[in-house]
């Protein structure tokens, strides 16, 4: 299979070919739900604040749909249907376009990224489906969907923890950083046991993964382990701190998105770190020739 530079988004996966497009205006009864929707439920409240703007503006988007006989099969735009739906229209424009069913699983994927936060589970189980139904290497899924080929396989490992943490972090108690350090464990058992833990003592990311170790070592003791969480517990932190914190938050995601590979910063007192993941020397090469271009460092 040919490799994709396809993470520009939707405009790019649907091509820019206006000959094979049609848009016309479609009865939602005769719209089919996408077979390949990542997404296994939709925020209520997000959906009524969009049927209020289409209730004001119309429908300012299109949505995207194949034929499938003498009906229609939804590529993107599902949110605007059940929007539509909300408050009784019952017509809604939207462009016909010929795709196949690995270019329909791909911006499913890529429209719900790039548009709402998808859980973390649901994405993993997304690129699951393009690695079995089309045959598509990890590099190949991050290529079409504009992430890095470690972030992709991050991912998908989290579906190898047990079915409560799936849970978990289905359901945002535990976060995908919980996760992977959850992954380093190898019993199920002390996934389990950690990850309740966790959760009960509302534990950050990186204290859980200094704990880690020290609750191998102390798994027939909780107490043992309740002195090293307490032991490692701070005091509450000033307005001040959380505001720092969150525009580093907003620091690293802006960087992440940039470089398409997790980046860490921290930052005490006077002194910070700054931390770019990679997982071969060939992302490392890619990273360099990035920073390089970005600040204008090429020869």
């Amino acid at each position: 299979m040919s490799k994709r530079g396809m993470g520009r988004g939707l405009d790019a996966l649907l091509g820019d070919d206006k000959s094979d497009k049609i848009l016309k205006l479609i009865s939602l009864e005769k719209i089919l739900p996408n077979p390949y929707q990542p997404r296994k439920g939709f925020d209520e409240e997000s959906i009524l604040k969009l049927s209020e703007s289409i209730k004001e503006h119309g429908v300012l988007q299109p949505i995207v749909v194949r034929e499938k006989g003498q009906l229609y099969e939804l590529i993107s735009g599902e949110r605007r249907v059940k929007a539509c739906e909300r408050i009784g229209i019952s017509e809604i424009p939207a462009i016909v376009k010929e795709v196949t069913d690995e270019q329909m699983a791909i911006l499913a994927l890529v429209e719900n990224l790039q548009r709402e936060n998808l859980s973390a589970i649901d994405e993993a189980r997304a690129y699951v489906e393009l690695q079995d139904k089309f045959s598509m290497t990890h590099e190949e899924i991050a290529n079409s969907v504009g992430k890095s080929r470690s972030y992709v396989t991050n991912t998908i490992r989290l579906l190898q923890l047990p079915d409560e943490v799936i849970k978990y972090i289905e359901n945002n108690t535990l976060s995908p950083a919980h996760g992977r350090v959850l992954l380093s464990l190898k019993d199920e058992i002390e996934i389990l046991n950690f990850a309740r833990r966790i959760v009960k003592d509302g534990i950050p990311v990186k204290v859980a993964e200094e704990l880690k170790l020290e609750f191998i070592s102390n798994k027939d003791s909780i107490k043992g382990l309740s002195k090293s969480i307490k032991s490692k517990s701070r005091p509450l932190k000033s307005q001040k701190e959380v505001k720092q914190d969150e525009e580093l938050k907003f620091i690293e995601i802006e960087i992440s998105k940039k470089l398409k590979t997790p980046v860490h910063i921290s930052f005490s007192g006077n002194v910070g770190r700054f931390v770019i993941e990679f997982y071969s020397k060939e992302e490392l090469d890619s990273l360099v020739e990035k920073i390089f271009s970005i600040y204008g460092l090429e020869d």
